[in-house]
């Protein structure tokens, strides 16, 4: 089996596994360390083996000593809390916990929080310390979770939707899904508050979604 390793948190201005923004081809940016660097993070070990959450030196990107945490399986959805103290993961939860496919981690004392059942997870965004919205796929859903109370607040069905491309704006999450053969796309946006929009959108043979910021 192949050994793998995923980069989670990068220095000041580096938005870490930045690339595709919720989507499940996350890639690494690495950024030169400073003294004001946060700390990086990094999910080690082999698929369904011996997966952990570790501590990762910004330079060489190799596990330093500290805690860890064993994962049951790899994690390619992942977002921070405001400040980085917590982390949200698109991950089935340890044994023992509970059965769930969301897993919220203290990343001060590497033990997880808190575990939601919500099916396959595609996307998170973590705007503000009591909202976090997560996105799975099969069936297309948003969930709208207050991490500070452990509770759901909303889930929202995206009805008569295929496969979407889903990737983060600003406080939320936006979705581009299919119709359908010859209908228009249906595009999606979630923002913090739980306010889920959609419209139909004509892309002809679009297959992918890029969001400005702006």
């Amino acid at each position: 089996m192949q050994r793998w390793g995923i980069a989670l948190a990068f220095a000041v201005a580096a938005v870490s596994l930045a690339a595709a923004h919720g989507s499940s081809a996350e890639r690494g940016i690495s950024q030169p360390a400073t003294k004001k660097s946060k700390p990086l993070y990094g999910i080690v070990g082999e698929w369904r083996r011996d997966a952990r959450l570790v501590r990762v030196d910004p330079r060489s990107l190799r596990p330093v000593r500290g805690r860890k945490l064993d994962l049951v399986d790899g994690a390619n959805v992942w977002a921070f809390s405001p400040g980085r103290s917590r982390l949200a993961l698109g991950t089935s939860c340890q044994a023992g916990v509970s059965l769930g496919t969301l897993q919220l981690v203290d990343l001060r004392v590497m033990r997880p929080t808190a575990c939601f059942a919500l099916g396959p997870v595609a996307a998170a965004a973590w705007p503000r310390p009591n909202r976090l919205l997560v996105a799975t796929h099969s069936p297309l859903q948003i969930f709208l979770i207050d991490p500070s109370v452990g509770r759901i607040l909303a889930q929202t069905p995206i009805e008569n939707a295929g496969r979407a491309e889903i990737t983060r704006m600003g406080d939320g999450l936006v979705l581009l899904a299919e119709r359908g053969l010859g209908r228009p796309k249906l595009l999606v946006a979630a923002d913090a508050g739980g306010v889920v929009r959609a419209v139909d959108i004509d892309l002809g043979d679009a297959t992918d979604l890029v969001v400005d910021p702006g």
